[in-house]
């Protein structure tokens, strides 16, 4: 939104009568206009005499949020224009086809339930003063609409509307020359870096567009000059490919009528943008050489970094649909048009309202290859689904105005570029470079990748763009200096878990090892947060629970509130080309010093994850799991016909046997577990009153403590969700937990043996002892002295993890 000093309307002189004439409008609505004129069929009379004739609260201050009370320290007038007028009225009006109380009918049911039948309510509309192009509506004072406002360009409106339509002639060569006055903006007013003078070397090769009609590949030689970068979803093979067979031809020219669309697209808009040479993966390396993919794929940072501006083909689904396409207008299907009276009395021109709403995502934001290039290009013109778009490492912006907010599907994974990011020379800027590596890590997990063995691949160019920056080893996606609070990633659970991948990719313990998406958990944020902000929240809730007239005790004071369990005691890694340090691996190990716990994990739907009270020998463990899995497909057989038995073992003691109904949160699981399974309970198991078949004979005694839960990494075979499993438990990290001091959080990873594959792998590991695969991550959540008690007595061992 423009501020009002940039408006410039004729009558007004200076910007102190802008403000003036503002303040005048808040406090003396202008309705001469339109008491001069009837309303259209579009709207009802009161809101052309009151919301329309104020310009819904457009020029005037915008509305503050949340809304303040009067008398409160630092009060101000909560903006925008106000009117009353009774829900039945909006509701009525609505019906009649008034435009704006159709917006506002819809939203009334939950603000006016403490409103008397027929009393007038107070609408507030008008600019967001946290965003001034959002335009938000309230009900008394709570928000029901949040939205956009916008206008054509052309409209007379819209000097005084800050939006604008999506503009949709990407192919045109007003997008061009849009585009380059952006890019100009961007180098004269923001620190991003200017194209570097002089120009850097070109690629090995490049396309030469001089002659659009009869393009030609070119080797470069060291030639140094401006070049387009390309990047796109291949989507079908690939006919027009540069090979050892069609590089001679191809270098003295290429009949542009073979190539698919995007790529004529790609050469178009090239010369459209003054440059001469343009890269594109698919003919600059040779695809059917070995030798010269690898070479290329090294300098695969270089390519995209140094590039004057990076094209990016969003939209298309295949390199055969071209993106230079007129776009359809998603937004203003659903938008409302209303009448936008001008203050100066000259005319009525048009506002659009309309709910903010995402487009669909592009098919270049669901590859894992594109990720890396459009994140280490300085500059790039993403040609998506609704418009078209510059980007700079400070900022995103739709070309010709539109706002940008919420429109960008891939922005709420996007990292500040590294190139906007402070040296990590402090904590505090340290901290931004594993904030943005892990949104990376979610971002690029998120994606496909077609062939699996890319996966560290795809991402090396930015993997390798980081570590000039931390300086630490790179270990298949994780990093040596962080690597503890690294090793904390998990399976994102809003899926399932995906099959475990067929062939080696990364060791167990990177996220690479597996399908689907992934998050890192930051343990150093974490134990910045609890270092800043437990001990006053400590102290809280000591007092809140304290008796009245009791001083609280702190039992933890000069306790730390958050650490690591674990140590690394050495890793190795083996990469599959010496010249690829950030490439793929063909092995990699890990060896710690940490807690290890024998547990069993439950395959119910929590993952649900046991200690053992005592130490047990293998061959009992083994009888143990195969026992309990025997009794819970046994319950799970009486299930609908039998209630379950469950033993009370909780503080109220007894032993008791309860009886269950379906709807239990252990339906099917016949233990002698509450029925929370709480971790201050002493959790024991049983088979079948009178059965010596169970999980554990009560003559036995084995007792078993529930610890927490695990998400499953993937699914190693059809059985894991389904089975009892004997696992280990490695605690890498415990904290306080914030909301409540007297609990203590455990995480870690959990661990089976690894199998044996070859004869190399029965050697022993480093700490000559058993090998073990990570299947899941682990958390648990329990009382600081419980944990505590039994943590004491856990050993601390040697463990390798491959």
């Amino acid at each position: 939104m423009p501020s009002p000093a940039n408006l410039s309307p004729k009558d007004f002189a200076s910007d102190m009568d802008i403000i003036k004439h503002q303040r005048n409008l808040a406090h003396n609505p202008d309705t001469t206009n339109a008491k001069r004129e009837q309303p259209p069929n579009s709207l009802c009379k009161s809101c052309w005499e009151g919301v329309v004739a104020n310009r819904f609260g457009l020029l005037l201050p915008p509305v503050v949020f949340p809304a303040p009370r009067e008398g409160e320290p630092g009060y101000e007038e909560p903006g925008g224009f106000v009117y009353k007028i009774s829900a039945e009225e909006i509701k009525s009006n609505a019906a009649d086809g008034c435009h704006w109380c159709r917006i506002l009918a819809p939203c009334l049911s939950w603000a006016v339930e403490e409103t008397k039948h027929g009393s007038p309510l107070d609408v507030r509309v008008g600019r967001n003063d946290f965003c001034e192009d959002d335009f938000v509506a309230r009900v008394n004072e709570q928000l029901v609409f949040s939205g956009y406002t916008y206008t054509d360009e052309d409209n007379i409106a819209a000097p005084y509307i800050g939006g604008r339509s999506l503009f949709l002639e990407v192919g045109s060569e007003r997008a061009i020359s849009l585009t380059m006055k952006l890019m100009q903006q961007c180098l004269n007013n923001h620190d991003c870096p200017s194209p570097p003078h002089p120009s850097p070397s070109l690629p090995t090769r490049v396309i030469d567009c001089s002659d659009p009609s009869r393009p030609r590949l070119l080797v470069t030689n060291g030639l140094r000059e401006r070049y387009v970068a390309l990047s796109y979803v291949w989507g079908e093979p690939q006919l027009h490919s540069t090979t050892t067979k069609n590089i001679a031809s191809y270098m003295n020219s290429i009949d542009v009528d073979r190539f698919p669309q995007t790529l004529r697209d790609a050469i178009l808009t090239t010369r459209r943008l003054d440059v001469r040479y343009l890269w594109v993966d698919s003919l600059c390396i040779i695809q059917d050489s070995d030798e010269d993919k690898v070479h290329e794929l090294s300098r695969m940072r270089n390519i995209y970094r140094d590039s004057y501006v990076t094209i990016v083909a969003a939209n298309a689904r295949r390199v055969s649909e071209g993106f230079l396409q007129t776009r359809e207008n998603y937004v203003k299907s659903d938008a409302v048009d209303l009448p936008f009276l001008l203050p100066d009395g000259s005319g009525t021109g048009t506002v659009y309202v309309c709910d903010r709403k995402d487009p669909p995502q592009d098919p270049v934001h669901t590859r894992g290859w594109c990720m890396q290039e459009l994140f280490l290009s300085p500059r790039v013109l993403i040609f998506a689904s609704h418009t078209l778009q510059y980007r700079c490492p400070r900022l995103t912006v739709n070309i010709g105005g539109a706002d940008n907010v919420d429109w960008n599907p891939a922005l709420w994974q996007e990292p500040d570029s590294i190139r906007s990011l402070p040296p990590p020379d402090t904590p505090e800027h340290a901290k931004k470079f594993r904030e943005a590596w892990r949104v990376n890590v979610k971002n690029y997990t998120s994606r496909a990748i077609s062939v699996p063995g890319d996966k560290l691949i795809a991402l090396a160019a930015l993997a390798e763009e980081y570590h000039d920056v931390i300086r630490t080893p790179y270990l298949a996606g994780l990093w040596e200096r962080t690597l503890l609070a690294d090793l904390l990633w998990s399976r994102d659970t809003d899926s399932a878990a995906l099959p475990c991948p067929k062939s080696y990719r990364a060791p167990s313990w990177s996220w690479a090892a597996i399908d689907g998406q992934v998050s890192m958990w930051d343990a150093l944020s974490a134990q910045e947060e609890i270092r800043d902000i437990l001990p006053s929240r400590k102290k809280g809730y000591l007092a809140s629970v304290a008796e009245p007239g009791e001083v609280y005790q702190d039992p933890f004071e000069g306790v730390e509130e958050s650490g690591y369990a674990t140590e690394v005691i050495r890793y190795e890694m083996e990469l599959q080309r010496s010249e690829h340090p950030f490439g793929a691996v063909t092995a990699g190990r890990l060896d710690l010093r940490a807690l290890v716990i024998e547990c069993i994990m439950l395959p119910d739907d929590q993952k649900t994850v046991f200690r053992l009270g005592s130490p047990v020998d293998p061959k009992t463990l083994q009888d143990l799991t195969i026992g309990l899995q025997a009794s819970m497909e046994k319950t799970e057989k009486k299930k609908g016909s039998t209630k379950k038995k469950v033993r009370n073992t909780s503080k109220t003691g007894g032993g008791a046997v309860k009886e269950e109904g379906e709807d239990d949160a252990n339906d099917g699981h016949n233990l002698t577990y509450d029925g929370d399974r709480s971790e201050e309970d002493d959790i024991g198991a049983e088979g079948d009153s009178g059965s010596n078949t169970g999980f554990a004979r009560e003559e036995t005694r084995y007792r078993m403590h529930s610890i927490g839960s695990c998400i499953l990494d993937s699914l190693s075979n059809a059985d894991d969700a389904e089975s009892v499993q004997p696992v280990l438990v490695a605690i890498i990290h415990w904290s306080w937990e914030l909301f409540e001091p007297t609990k203590e959080t455990l995480r870690g990873l959990v661990l089976k043996q690894a199998p044996v594959k070859s004869e190399s792998d029965k050697s022993e590991g480093f700490s000559g002892g058993k090998r073990y695969t990570r299947i899941g991550f682990f958390s648990g959540t329990g009382c600081r002295e419980k944990v505590d008690g039994w943590i004491q007595h856990t050993q601390r061992v040697e463990i390798e993890i491959v």
